[in-house]
């Protein structure tokens, strides 16, 4: 084993500072942030179109609420409010820098708490996939490219052990709606 110098240790790790930076700037962090927000509001005008049919009786509204996330600041997000009678439901933005999607909407209602989230449209549930890459290596493409924003989509989560997507549709909606409403 080659001892390493204490002034190669240092030379090292600053330059994988300056790795790391580089890979950062390559990113367009308000353009991530533009294509989240962008989703937040297509849930919404879908879960309005599902709804209007009862507007008499639902009002679907909108109430800006702050997000935090480390690469992204502090945003303001709109959270879909949904009433109906004395009952509230919000669709809740919690974030969109995710392991495993690019969002995650928690519905929360007086009854219970559903989870959406934003995956691609081929993905039927959660997978665990594992990558090591060796410094210096460029990541394998096929896991390092992402599918274009047209083809993300919010699925509903079925919780373990399912572990699986559920499409989200009208009547998948209304029936997620009166579980978190009713239990």
């Amino acid at each position: 084993m080659t001892k390493l110098s204490f002034q190669d240790f240092v030379t090292a790790k600053a330059s994988e500072v300056e790795e790391a930076a580089r890979a950062e700037k390559a990113i367009d962090w308000n353009k991530e942030k533009q294509d989240w927000i962008t989703h937040l509001q297509r849930l919404k005008t879908d879960v309005t179109k599902w709804l209007d049919p009862y507007s008499e009786t639902i009002q679907v509204s909108t109430k800006t609420i702050p997000l935090s996330e480390e690469l992204l600041g502090t945003y303001s997000a709109p959270m879909t409010v949904i009433t109906i009678g004395k009952d509230a439901v919000n669709l809740e933005p919690i974030g969109t820098l995710l392991i495993g999607s690019r969002g995650r909407v928690d519905i929360k209602g007086p009854k219970g708490t559903a989870r959406l989230v934003l995956v691609p449209m081929s993905s039927t549930g959660i997978r665990v996939h594992v990558e090591v890459l060796v410094k210096g290596q460029k990541p394998n493409s096929a896991t390092a490219d992402r599918p274009p924003f047209s083809e993300w989509v919010w699925k509903l989560v079925i919780p373990p052990p399912a572990n699986k997507f559920v499409e989200l549709t009208e009547d998948s909606f209304q029936e997620v709606l009166m579980r978190v409403v009713n239990g």
